[in-house]
C-alpha cells in the first residue's frame, strides 16, 4: 500500500540535509569559539536549529505569499517574511547570550540580543531574496533554497558574533546595505504597480 505523504512532510525531510548542516555548524562554531562542548546550551541551540530550519523556510515563504495576496504589495510581503526571520532570530540570539555562547559585551554596541537580531535578519533578507530568485529561475525549490541561504547567513553570523572585529564592522555593513537594497526593490515595484493602477483608473474614468 503506498501512502502519499503531504508535500510539506517530503519538503521536510529533503531539507533536513542542509538544516543538519546548519547544526553541525553552530555547534562547532560556538564550541570551538567557547569550549564549551559539553554545554547543553550549545547542544540544544544546535538541535533547534538542524530541526527548525525547514520549518522556518516554510513559514518565511508562506508569510510573504500571505501578505502578497492580501495587500498586493511586495514590500508588505517583505515585511510578513522579516517579521517570521526577525522572530526565529531572537530566540537564537537570547538562547547563545544566555547560555555564554556569545558575550553581551560583545554585542553591546550593536544593540545587544535585539540589535544582534534585527542585524542577521537584514543578512538574511539578502540571501533569502538571491535564493528564491534562484528558484523562480527553475534551479531548486524557494523552500530548500532558502534554507540553504539560511545556511550562508547563520556562518556569516557566527563569525561575527564570536568577536571577530573586522567580521563583525563587515557584518554591520552587509546587514545595511542588504536591508536596504531589499527594501528598495520592494518599494520600486510597489510604486510600478500602484502607478499602473491609478492609470488604469484614470483612463477607465475619461473612457
Amino acid at each position: 500500500m503506498n501512502v502519499k505523504l503531504p508535500s510539506v512532510v517530503v519538503s521536510y525531510v529533503r531539507q533536513l540535509r542542509i538544516s543538519l548542516c546548519i547544526g553541525a555548524l553552530v555547534y562547532f562554531a560556538y564550541g570551538t569559539g567557547t569550549s564549551m562542548w559539553e554545554s547543553p546550551w550549545l547542544s540544544g541551540t544546535a538541535m533547534f536549529m538542524a530541526l527548525s530550519a525547514p520549518l522556518f523556510s516554510f513559514l518565511c515563504n508562506f508569510a510573504d505569499a500571505a501578505m502578497v495576496r492580501v495587500t498586493r504589495l511586495v514590500t508588505m510581503g517583505k515585511l510578513g517574511r522579516f517579521l517570521v526571520q526577525l522572530t526565529f532570530n531572537l530566540i537564537f540570539m537570547s538562547a547563545v547570550v544566555h547560555g555564554g555562547l556569545v558575550s553581551p559585551v560583545d554585542i553591546a554596541h550593536i544593540g545587544g540580543v535585539p540589535g544582534a537580531a534585527l542585524l542577521a535578519t537584514l543578512v538574511s533578507q539578502g540571501t533569502q531574496y538571491v535564493a528564491v530568485l534562484i528558484a523562480s529561475c527553475g534551479f531548486g525549490t524557494r523552500d530548500g533554497n532558502v534554507t540553504l541561504g539560511y545556511l550562508v547567513s547563520v556562518s556569516v553570523i557566527a563569525l561575527s558574533m564570536l568577536g571577530h572585529p573586522h567580521l563583525q564592522h563587515g557584518f554591520e555593513i552587509s546587514s545595511m546595505a542588504f536591508g536596504g537594497f531589499i527594501l528598495a526593490l520592494g518599494l520600486i515595484k510597489d510604486a510600478r504597480w500602484l502607478a499602473g493602477l491609478a492609470m488604469r483608473r484614470l483612463q477607465s474614468s475619461h473612457a
